[in-house]
């Protein structure tokens, strides 16, 4: 997901829009998830994080990282907005659809919570000396 500015013809400001990018059967195509008009004023080098933020929020993620607040707020903005004009729903849809496109895939769904590891070993420096 990726914000775009758009001209609008009632305004001449441009219109902040959220955007996806979705495979179709002709190919890769930008679908509109949410236009925030021109009153949402997101920083142009905040707008990659924010759209990250939204992203994870609507595909049910969950960050690994913490955010900025005012990047919360952001995202709470425009999630507030996405719910509100019931664009929720065909989001869900898009990634249902998706999902069932790979399944047939080599995928695989990992559950943070239930990592597991073995095999540990070290690395040593004498390695770097190659008088040893």
């Amino acid at each position: 997901m990726f914000f775009r500015e758009a001209k609008s013809k009632n305004s001449k400001s441009p219109v902040l829009q959220l955007v996806e990018n979705i495979r179709t059967e002709k190919g890769p195509r930008q679908r509109l998830v949410v236009s925030l008009g021109t009153y949402l004023k997101i920083p142009k080098e905040k707008r990659r994080e924010v759209a990250s933020i939204v992203k994870e929020r609507l595909f049910g993620q969950q960050s690994l990282f913490e955010y900025d607040s005012q990047l919360i707020a952001y995202a709470d903005k425009i999630e507030k907005k996405i719910q509100t004009e019931g664009k929720w729903g065909s989001v869900r849809e898009q990634v249902g659809k998706f999902k069932k496109a790979i399944k047939d895939k080599n995928t695989a769904e990992i559950f943070i919570d239930d990592i597991q590891h073995g095999y540990d070993r070290e690395l040593g420096l004498g390695c770097l000396n190659p008088h040893n």
